[in-house]
């Protein structure tokens, strides 16, 4: 459907306009005109995903949660708190919540960082400080616990 790559470095105007880079605009293919989602991600960022995207993954993930379980209650409204769905205007700006923004400690600077089917958007200092491997995730150690003795896709030992 969509994926999304690259790192950038973006402002945020005083009204809290974020202009998103051409070279991530023309990632979103088919559905750059479509309306897109954001809200609060699960390490402290925010995430951006195109309308569609969203609504597939509420469908197939949240849609079959039990009403009456309390703890898929509480998770549907932690999940949904603070989700906005913007348009990308003529100059190719999104108007983010200012509570969202408060929420992951975004001021002047953005750092977005396409990540499969969504966009992060980081407050640059705690963007660095993950990526530094202060938490204890080495990418090396990280990717053989992760992915394992999995196949490598288009490996010509595995496509023989």
């Amino acid at each position: 459907m969509v994926e999304f790559l690259g790192e950038y470095e973006c402002k945020i105007d005083s009204k809290g306009r974020l202009r998103l880079p051409s070279k991530l605009l023309e990632q979103f293919g088919e559905l750059r005109h479509h309306p897109v989602v954001v809200n609060r991600g699960l390490d402290g960022g925010l995430v951006l995903y195109p309308e569609p995207v969203w609504r597939k993954i509420t469908q197939e993930r949240l849609a079959g949660l039990n009403h009456f379980n309390k703890k898929a209650r509480m998770f549907m409204r932690k999940w949904y708190r603070g989700a906005t769905r913007l348009q990308i205007d003529n100059n190719d700006r999104i108007l983010l919540p200012k509570t969202l923004l408060k929420w992951a400690n975004i001021e002047e600077s953005v750092i977005l960082q396409g990540v499969d089917n969504m966009i992060e958007m980081w407050n640059p200092e705690e963007w660095e400080a993950i990526m530094a491997d202060e938490d204890g995730f080495e990418f090396d150690e990280l990717s053989e616990e992760v992915l394992g003795s999995a196949p490598v896709l288009g490996d010509p030992k595995e496509d023989a």
